[in-house]
């Protein structure tokens, strides 16, 4: 699972404790790859 490990790497603290800024985070994440895609 490569995504997980560099998501873990990008988002250290978002998986340790989450919060707000840990949401949004992954939630720009997967924008991106969609945006990726769609591209």
């Amino acid at each position: 699972m490569p995504l997980v490990s560099s998501q873990q790497a990008i988002y250290p603290k978002s998986v340790e404790q989450p919060t707000e800024k840990g949401f949004l985070g992954e939630t720009l994440f997967l924008l991106m790859i969609i945006l990726s895609i769609l591209l």
